[in-house]
């Protein structure tokens, strides 16, 4: 009698996980996708960014050796995607949606990025003016 109890509580224990289990996994979904450069070829190493513009939430992964990435298990919602790589130039792709038990695919393709210089001034006196102005 107490083997049958406990097969009977133990299968209960295992019916609850597994619905659980299931239960989570039907209220999530995902977006993957890869990232390629101009020409064609795959980019690794790219820091792809996806916000919930709903909810404020942002989760970062990087592109692996195959050039693609996968945000897995995201809440239901629209999503802004960033991919952005050293001497490219950030690219957004907007207006994802995430449905439950879904997966959105989205292809990057990267532009070289322009060469960026930042200049600063600063104005100082000049070391002849300053000895000017000590003497006075």
């Amino acid at each position: 009698m107490k083997r049958l109890i406990a097969s009977l509580v133990l299968g209960l224990m295992l019916a609850s996980f597994v619905s659980l289990a299931a239960e989570q996994s039907l209220t999530t979904g995902a977006i993957n996708g890869g990232v390629l450069d101009q020409s064609g070829a795959v980019m690794t190493s790219v820091l792809v960014t996806a916000k919930n513009v709903d909810a404020g939430s942002t989760g970062e992964t990087q592109t692996a050796g195959s050039g693609n990435f996968l945000f897995g298990q995201l809440d239901p919602g629209r999503y802004k995607v960033t991919a952005e790589s050293t001497g490219f130039e950030r690219t957004e792709i907007g207006a994802i949606t995430v449905a439950v038990s879904r997966v959105a695919s989205e292809e990057f393709h990267l532009k070289v990025g322009s060469a960026t210089v930042t200049v600063e001034a600063s104005q100082e006196v000049p070391p002849n003016q300053a000895s000017k102005k000590r003497a006075q």
